[in-house]
């Protein structure tokens, strides 16, 4: 839910009466709160009447012992929201260059990168650039300044990158924005056009 109130808080919402958006939930692990998110979309759009389809998307590196990804099957006979679940590396998506209008990334994802260094972090933040359209936003969740930035993980995060999260990713080409979702406060990042 904190997810949807987001997505209506940045205006995505409103777009998807109009236009089909693809959602990418990435570093998921088995992706049953990304898929809640997804029935809960398709539960807004079809109240809304909203006939365009839109695209959910979900991803975590893992692989299990058989070979598959660890993410579940997308959930079906959901009309207005097509699901998809991935296995991929987070420094080398499978996507193309900007075919992604949102994507929901766990804070966890940048400390765990943080542990292997700063070219790490920076890798993971061309990535997300390369893939999202112009205007694409980038969630990063559990950003409440007096919880989880004055962990011990997110002290390593800062340490590695040596400025405070919404400065580093400035510096890539995206404007930053604190954004209350309810239960977590996200870190909505937009991508600009150009670096500047």
């Amino acid at each position: 839910r904190s997810t949807m109130s987001v997505l209506e808080k940045t205006g995505v919402l409103a777009q998807m009466a109009n236009e089909t958006k693809t959602l990418f939930f990435s570093s998921v692990s088995r992706g049953e709160r990304s898929f809640e998110t997804a029935k809960l979309l398709n539960a807004w759009l079809e109240q809304h009447g909203i006939t365009k389809r839109q695209k959910v998307l979900v991803s975590d590196f893992a692989i299990a012992p058989d070979g598959k990804p660890v993410v579940e099957k997308a959930p079906e006979h959901l009309p207005h929201v097509q699901s998809e679940a991935i296995a991929s590396d987070s420094y080398k998506l499978p996507l193309r260059d900007e075919s992604i209008d949102v994507i929901h990334e766990r804070f966890g994802a940048l400390y765990h990168s943080a542990e292997l260094g700063t070219e790490n972090i920076d890798r993971l933040i061309e990535e997300y650039r390369r893939v999202l359209v112009p205007g694409g936003m980038l969630y990063i969740d559990a950003m409440h300044e007096n919880e989880r930035l004055k962990s011990s993980t997110a002290s390593a995060l800062l340490k590695a990158i040596d400025d405070s999260i919404e400065n580093h990713f400035k510096k890539f080409g995206f404007d930053a924005e604190l954004v209350d979702g309810g239960k977590e406060h996200y870190l909505v990042l937009t991508k600009r056009a150009d670096r500047r």
